[in-house]
């Protein structure tokens, strides 16, 4: 049976926790809860690769065939990021996220996707890449 985890990455030389992930599992359904990563080690793929740990915890599960999230709307790299494997926005939540402390709201979007949608995603990522790789042999071929 698939449990919770919260997993963390941290940095190779210091140790330093540089990004975790937070995952509830129910039943068929995958809940990440939380993805945060450091400012300084933003746009060096820890977000991505803390992603994709959670997403083959699913995949090696067979039991969870859905995976679901809320990110905000003013997060516009984490979205992303989430569409590349897969996930689409199925809902808008207006005033989802509230800070008390400066009495502000922001707006989330609910992602959902589905382990087949994941798989296919990976596979055609895998089949682009290879292309990619091919192509690059024989440009420099005589």
């Amino acid at each position: 049976q698939l449990r919770n985890f919260f997993a963390t990455t941290t940095t190779t030389t210091t140790d330093v926790v540089v990004g975790y992930i937070s995952v509830h599992t129910r039943a068929y359904c995958m809940k990440i809860h939380s993805l945060a990563v450091a400012p300084p080690a933003r746009s060096l793929g820890v977000g991505s690769r803390l992603l994709d740990y959670a997403l083959d915890v699913a995949l090696r599960s067979r039991a969870i065939t859905v995976v679901a999230l809320h990110v905000s709307t003013s997060n516009a790299t984490a979205a992303r990021m989430y569409s590349r494997r897969g996930f689409s926005a199925v809902r808008w939540l207006s005033g989802y996220y509230r800070d008390e402390t400066t009495y502000t709201e922001d707006d989330a979007l609910f992602m959902v996707a589905t382990t087949d949608t994941i798989e296919q995603r990976r596979y055609a990522q895998q089949l682009l890449r290879k292309q990619q790789q091919q192509q690059q042999q024989q440009q420099w071929q005589p």
